[in-house]
């Protein structure tokens, strides 16, 4: 039925390409499809044809596009997961190049960064994971690239912090 649709709103932009109720729907449809990319490209020709709804279109579009980042990033989890190191690191990639602030991508590239022994490029990933989000992992994380690269008094800052931000890591490191 989504794709039938689509096909319908297709041929209403062909016969009046700024029929602008044709392109929010085609959006819709596309977002129930997960076709956050498309719903995007929906909205960004939207905002070409009426500045009115700018507002209204502008929310969506955030949206959408926490939702593809969102969805990308999980992407790049189950490539990671799977060992796929390259392809893992291009969706994580991708999610910032949607938002360069979204410190899981930034956390996850550190991950891929440390897997392929890249010690100083995990810390600088991590460094910017942790200016949008102090996230105890990101910390610990950090600590063990500094770890690899013998800096053993920024490991430990790490490793404290760490254990400051994350309760349930204090209790599963006392004696």
């Amino acid at each position: 039925q989504n794709d039938a649709s689509l096909s319908d709103y297709d041929e209403a932009i062909k016969i009046n390409n700024v029929y602008i109720d044709a392109y929010i729907k085609r959006a819709e449809v596309k977002a129930k499809l997960q076709d956050y990319a498309g719903a995007i490209k929906n909205y960004e020709d939207i905002l070409q044809f009426d500045s009115q709804m700018e507002n209204i279109l502008m929310a969506q579009f955030i949206t959408f596009k926490q939702q593809r980042a969102e969805q990308l990033l999980n992407q790049g989890i189950e490539e990671l997961k799977q060992s796929n190191n390259a392809n893992a690191l291009l969706k994580f990639e991708q999610v910032l190049e949607l938002d360069n602030h979204y410190h899981p991508a930034q956390y996850y590239i550190g991950i891929v960064k440390y897997e392929q022994e890249e010690y100083a490029e995990a810390i600088t990933a991590y460094n910017n994971a942790i200016i949008s989000g102090k996230r105890a992992q990101y910390f610990a994380h950090r600590g063990l690239a500094y770890s690899k690269l013998d800096q053993a008094n920024e490991a430990l800052s790490d490793y404290e912090y760490a254990l400051e931000l994350d309760l349930e890591l204090q209790e599963e490191f006392q004696p």
